[in-house]
């Protein structure tokens, strides 16, 4: 196993259920290129990866994303319909086109703050891949260009996401980014961990063997 992975637990758990409450609701609510997609009607899988990312979170970053979240509620916005129009930038660049200016500007410092996140989850994935590597392949393909409609690539998943957070969410996310690296936590690894345990694997490295 990689240095820094640890047992399904999460200090966090009362904020974590607050943001899944509310990222359900949106997502349930999401209108998609040809309808209703079938993993809308699926919480329990939604809550499971969901889960399992806000699990290699903080207490800072998760009450700052929930704060965005609450936010959004109250203004009428959906942040996960509008992750999934920006993936849409790489995935299907007409349709793109016919919805940006429906879509919240990104700024510069958001933009910077976004680039680099980006760059060090994709280290971490290329580490996981190293190590993980029949996993990996089971997942989504690596990056922009490889995507397709409905399977972003983990760099375009990621970018799309993140565009939708506030600034002070993405300083306090890049924030805890760069302290996990320096301790050698690999944080997409945790992520894929804390998702097989919730599967019922003992951990990453017992789903790998058995995968």
């Amino acid at each position: 196993m990689l240095k820094g992975l640890s047992i399904f637990m999460n200090e966090n758990e009362e904020l974590i259920l607050q943001i899944l409450d509310l990222e359900w609701q949106m997502f349930y609510a999401t209108q998609n290129i040809g309808g209703k997609a079938s993993c809308q009607n699926n919480r329990p899988t939604f809550e499971i990866m969901r889960r399992s990312q806000f699990g290699a979170w903080n207490e800072q970053t998760l009450s700052s994303y929930l704060e965005d979240l609450q936010k959004a509620e109250a203004a009428g916005d959906n942040l996960l319909a509008y992750k999934y129009a920006y993936m849409m930038e790489i995935t299907s660049p007409s349709e793109y086109q016919n919805i940006i200016n429906l879509l919240p500007p990104i700024s510069r410092r958001k933009k910077e703050l976004i680039e680099r996140i980006t760059a060090i989850n994709m280290e971490w994935y290329d580490e996981y891949a190293r190590h993980y590597p029949k996993l990996s392949k089971k997942g989504r393909k690596r990056s922009a260009g490889d995507d397709f409609l409905s399977t972003p690539s983990v760099e375009t998943y990621m970018m799309g996401e993140l565009k939708t957070y506030s600034e002070k969410t993405l300083e306090l996310l890049l924030e805890h980014f760069m302290h996990s690296k320096e301790m050698g936590r690999n944080l997409f690894a945790h992520t894929v961990d804390l998702e097989m345990r919730q599967y019922g694997f003992k951990d990453i490295d017992e789903a790998e063997r058995l995968a």
